[in-house]
């Protein structure tokens, strides 16, 4: 049995678990219970009568476990279909229905395959579904039949919540849980390319194979929600209603301005061009250039031109990194062109060019993942976008549409200071302030009508920087990095100093969370979402430093990008008609949507008072003692 050596577990106790599974599988080995699924029944369904066989157990069952196997993971590629789906009852018996798959009797009989899917679906309704990272299949099986289960239990989704540190994937929680062999087979046969009758028994074997574990591993999972009410809460009205929201969201893709994407890459192209034209000939008397390889960049920096080394990589090379850019851009022009020739770069590669490859016709289709982040917050490609108008223009909606972008405006600022309990900050939030002239006014001690845009910008970096207890050294980086704000240590010091002097209740709100994670491990937020920091218990005092921060931010961005914000979404999507309202996707504090342009002005006042006071608040039990705002963009 693999696996790394156990001081590896006393520096990170987040790889516990890890040895832990290892340990188990290890003595389950040693008492020679192999695993094995020779007792797994499995059966494939060839005839009309193996058919109304199964339909007459499927009717008897009250649970089924699904899965469905695909020809790839692009549901919109052409040729995309369903090669099969497996079904596994409560009886313990699990089938395996051919559709499209080779030698499948029905692989050109598309009515006999809708009839089945229509079957399933329509006996299913009063059932428990349970799936694993269904969200897929949902969408597939629609693009391919029209048809969707309603997913009650996500596995998956489950575990995230009962463990966010931990592999989410079926096999690693098979293998943990159930004690399972090791059942993967080879992507080709996966997707269906079978060439023998073996192979073609090992593709169905496996088929069923998933649905059956994701059975057991639902009850295991159930078993641990009952144990905690607030987290069972979480899973059931937010979790997996997110999920069957985001199958509709998912399956309508972005709307992408074609004729933008051209003049966009055009400018792109020329920019680059350009940029590069003029680093060659800054550095042509010290010869060619490979400007993507640091090793060559560093050398020219740091050799020929003798700028100054101001950090080191982890390998001991002087490091062309972006901050390190930043310092160096007033020594020489280079460092300047040479970030501008990687922003420029990157949007085109990825924002132009990689999003082709994701695009069918006008629209460009990405997932989101629910499990994506540790604190709760969603995940997708989305969130990587840039804040250039030139790359965002690129997001539009259709005719009749239009584009709206819904921000809820300093949402961390507001939940810290309502876990806090500052008043400072609470008043200046209750009475409409603005928090970061507010915060410069009181470290700068001026005035808020003579503060200027630089000052202002100051504040927002301290404010954004000092809200979970950043030391004055990393608030330094961090107004440079982030802010194009320069300060020096004096300066950053009596920043701290005043801050935590203005704000009083932040520094013993952050004690109390340390204390929290000393003494429990974890901390929960306002929804009853648990974060579980292992960390604290390290040999190491920057690992437990790490767990102690992760205690302070990731109550207030789990509840305010994550919860809170999918609360609204699901509001949103449950209140408007999909020919009125159409959610697009989320990007950190904002949501993304298409409006009936005909209908902006009835509609933009609801869906801020919905954003602003979602209904599940209440079924949470969470009264918001600091105003939501949320602010509305429209294009």
């Amino acid at each position: 049995v693999p696996s790394f050596h156990p001081n590896m577990a006393l520096r990170d106790p987040t790889r516990l678990p890890g040895l832990r599974k290892d340990i188990v599988k290890f003595g389950h080995l040693l008492r020679g219970n192999v695993p094995t699924t020779a007792d797994v029944h499995w059966n494939v369904i060839r005839t009309l009568k193996q058919w109304n066989e199964f339909i007459d157990e499927y009717i008897e069952s009250s649970e089924i476990g699904a899965d469905v196997e695909t020809t790839g993971l692009d549901m919109n590629a052409p040729g995309a279909a369903i090669n099969s789906i497996q079904i596994s009852l409560d009886n313990g018996k699990n089938y395996a229905i051919p559709l499209s798959a080779k030698n499948s009797p029905w692989r050109n009989d598309q009515e006999r395959q809708q009839f089945f899917i229509d079957s399933l679906i329509e006996l299913a309704e009063d059932k428990e579904v349970v799936g694993q990272n269904f969200k897929f299949d949902n969408r597939f099986l629609k693009k391919v039949y029209g048809k969707r289960f309603k997913i009650k239990f996500d596995t998956m989704l489950a575990h995230h919540l009962l463990d966010e540190n931990s592999p989410h994937g079926l096999k690693e929680m098979a293998s943990e849980f159930c004690n399972a062999p090791s059942y993967d087979i080879p992507l080709r046969i996966k997707i269906g390319d079978f060439r023998t009758p073996a192979e073609e028994e090992t593709f169905y074997k496996y088929g069923c194979f998933d649905p059956y574990y994701t059975r057991q591993l639902k009850s295991i999972f159930k078993a641990q929600l009952l144990k905690n009410p607030h987290l069972r809460r979480l899973f059931y009205k937010l979790v997996m209603p997110a999920a069957r929201m985001f199958e509709e969201v998912e399956s309508s893709g972005h709307y992408i301005n074609l004729k933008q994407q051209a003049i966009v890459e055009k400018s792109l192209t020329d920019q680059k061009n350009k940029i590069l034209a003029e680093m060659n000939k800054l550095a042509g008397p010290y010869g060619k250039v490979n400007w993507n390889s640091p090793a060559q960049v560093g050398k020219l920096f740091y050799e020929h031109l003798d700028l100054p080394v101001l950090e080191k990589t982890s390998g001991g090379a002087p490091s062309t990194g972006e901050s390190v850019l930043l310092r160096l851009q007033h020594e020489h022009p280079l460092p300047k062109l040479l970030m501008e020739f990687r922003g420029i770069d990157k949007n085109l590669s990825t924002y132009v060019l990689g999003w082709k490859e994701l695009m069918h016709g006008n629209y460009l289709f990405m997932s989101t993942k629910i499990h994506g982040t540790v604190t709760g917050r969603f995940s997708s490609r989305l969130h990587q976008v840039p804040r250039d108008p030139l790359i965002r223009s690129l997001i539009d909606a259709p005719p009749g549409w239009s584009m709206v972008v819904a921000d809820y405006s300093q949402i961390e600022l507001r939940i810290a200071a309502m876990l806090a309990n500052d008043p400072r900050m609470k008043q200046i939030f209750q009475t409409g302030g603005d928090i970061h002239s507010a915060t410069a006014s009181f470290i700068l001690g001026k005035p808020v009508n003579q503060l200027t845009k630089e000052e202002r910008k100051m504040a927002k970096a301290v404010n954004f920087g000092l809200l979970y207890g950043m030391g004055w050294p990393k608030l330094i980086i961090y107004a440079r990095d982030n802010y194009g704000v320069d300060m020096s240590a004096k300066e950053a010091q009596a920043f701290r100093v005043r801050y935590f002097e203005t704000y009083s209740a932040l520094p013993k709100w952050h004690e109390r969370q340390r204390r929290c994670v000393r003494a429990f491990g974890e901390v929960s937020s306002l929804s009853g979402r648990v974060r579980h920091l292992p960390g604290i218990n390290s040999s190491e005092k920057g690992v437990r430093a790490e767990a102690e921060r992760q205690g302070i931010n990731s109550p207030v961005q789990g509840f305010g990008s994550g919860d809170m914000k999918a609360m609204a979404m699901l509001e949103i999507h449950e209140e408007f008609s999909w020919d009125h309202v159409r959610i697009k996707g989320e990007v950190h504090d904002s949501i993304l949507m298409w409006v009936r342009t005909s209908r902006l002005k009835k509609t933009l006042p609801q869906l801020k008072a919905i954003m602003e006071a979602p209904a599940l608040l209440k079924d949470f039990g969470i009264n918001m003692t600091v105003p939501l705002v949320a602010d509305f963009e429209v294009g």
